[in-house]
């Protein structure tokens, strides 16, 4: 599968950088305020998309290898909901930060790891076209078993998950929207599982969907026995 995404976007991306290149020059030639300068943009657009297609196929059938690195979750998500503001302002989203002060590093692949919350966060985003919400707060939780884990919480104040899709949201080119491709949480899930966690959704009690995403957390003898143990 990875062979053959590879042949094929390659197969793609080459007509499409012609086809990019000439709707650019097209559009370079007309006045401004042409209204046919946004019909063209609009095809960029889509191209966009395309591409950005053919980039989620090759991350999910062809993943790249991780790079881990001692990462403090806090920095990532800082960074991505940085990133998200303008984006979270003109949607009309409120965005609510809980991270724990004390919470221990994990080992992840940095990028990976904002790639991961970077889905979350579009996902809820995209859950609340009409404004709301956005939670993400972090926690260190124990489990029964003595290990010890970090957990990202990214919860929305949207629908909720409908219950005839909530054992399929994360099955490959699964998706309840006319856009994206359907692999932004196969491909979290994926990183997740790569880096000894998993990621987990449910319904909130108050409204909304919860994503968590579980990590294994680097202990020092510092740390002591503090967390919360898993039920």
């Amino acid at each position: 599968l990875g062979e053959l995404s590879a042949r094929v976007a390659h197969e793609i991306r080459n007509p499409l950088t012609g086809v990019r290149t000439t709707v650019q020059f097209v559009t370079s030639k007309l006045r401004a305020g042409d209204a046919r300068r946004d019909d063209l943009n609009d095809v960029l657009k889509e191209l966009d998309r395309i591409e950005q297609i053919i980039t989620d196929l090759l991350l999910f059938a062809r993943p790249q290898a991780p790079r881990p690195a001692v990462t403090d979750l806090r920095e990532v998500l800082d960074k991505v909901l940085d990133n998200l503001a303008l984006r979270c302002k003109e949607a009309g989203v409120e965005v609510e930060r809980d991270f724990d002060k004390d919470l221990p590093s994990v080992l992840i692949d940095p990028d990976m790891a904002q790639q991961v919350f970077l889905n979350l966060a579009i996902n809820a985003l995209q859950a609340m076209p009409e404004g709301g919400t956005l939670r993400v707060g972090t926690g260190l939780r124990r489990t029964r078993y003595k290990k010890a884990y970090v957990d990202v919480i990214v919860g929305d104040t949207g629908p909720g998950i409908p219950d005839e899709v909530k054992d399929k949201i994360f099955d490959p080119f699964f998706t309840t929207r006319s856009m994206g491709t359907g692999l932004g949480l196969s491909i979290s899930l994926q990183i997740a599982r790569e880096h000894g966690g998993n990621l987990t959704a449910r319904n909130s009690a108050q409204g909304g969907a919860v994503f968590k995403c579980s990590l294994p957390a680097l202990l020092t003898p510092q740390d002591g026995e503090e967390g919360k143990e898993e039920r």
